[in-house]
């Protein structure tokens, strides 16, 4: 028996010899305490979206379409000005500064959530009034400051992107009329609560448990999708080309 725990068992006799009661123990070191408790980040599927597009026949679910390989995501909530954005611009202009690959987070089987971010590729000082006022109809109500090599500033304008959706079974090819030319990595993740006892993991794992897909899907007319710098780094960013 280790000094630590001779110690501890002492204590704890001491306490009862002293209680009428029953018996408490009392934890004096966090050697002993067997549970832990930390959130994680877990990845329970990966999929590469290959078009995006809008639902159709489908009054209550009509909205934003993310077709991927494996799935279909129907975007439920915030997925129109994202894709009124997309419509609107063309590729050169419109930066995809999220991180690679778009992490959808997952609450249950089938809804999820997650953020996206645009930069546009012009700085504000090449804009006119319209262009900007346009912008920020768009979302675009952010902005980035950037230090160029000569000490010059610039600032560039960003949106950001809050949207939920539900998971469907995959989209049948022959629905597919337009697709990019290089599919988008998609990780389907969930957060959850890990407690570690006596060394072992113990959390829950969401099973997905894609729906039934009841909607056709018309995608957009997409001419490629390729990597673009970020005006804001020098890391690479994808840009959609619609």
């Amino acid at each position: 028996m280790n000094k630590k725990l001779k110690q501890a068992l002492g204590i704890s006799l001491t306490v009862c010899a002293m209680t009428l009661g029953g018996c408490a123990s009392i934890a004096l070191y966090e050697d002993f305490n067997p549970t832990d408790q930390k959130t994680q980040k877990k990845v329970l599927s990966q999929d590469a979206m290959i078009a995006i597009g809008q639902s159709v026949n489908n009054d209550k679910k009509h909205g934003m379409v993310f077709i991927g390989q494996k799935y279909t995501y129907l975007i439920t909530q915030g997925g129109e000005p994202f894709y009124a954005l997309l419509k609107e611009f063309p590729a050169n202009k419109l930066v995809l500064a999220s991180d690679s690959p778009i992490s959808l987070e997952f609450s249950n089987a089938t809804q999820f959530k997650d953020t996206i971010i645009f930069n546009y590729a012009d700085p504000i000082e090449k804009l006119t009034p319209q262009q900007v006022t346009r912008l920020k109809q768009l979302g675009f109500r952010d902005w980035k400051s950037e230090e160029l090599a000569d000490g010059t500033r610039v600032n560039y304008l960003r949106a950001i992107y809050d949207y939920q959706g539900e998971l469907y079974q995959p989209t049948e090819a022959t629905q597919i009329q337009h697709q990019f030319s290089k599919p988008y990595p998609l990780a389907l993740t969930q957060k959850t609560e890990i407690t570690t006892v006596n060394g072992k993991n113990i959390g829950k794992t969401i099973v997905l448990a894609p729906l039934a897909l009841t909607f056709d899907v018309i995608t957009a007319p997409i001419a490629g999708a390729f990597l673009l710098t970020c005006a804001m780094s020098r890391s690479p960013c994808f840009s959609l080309k619609i």
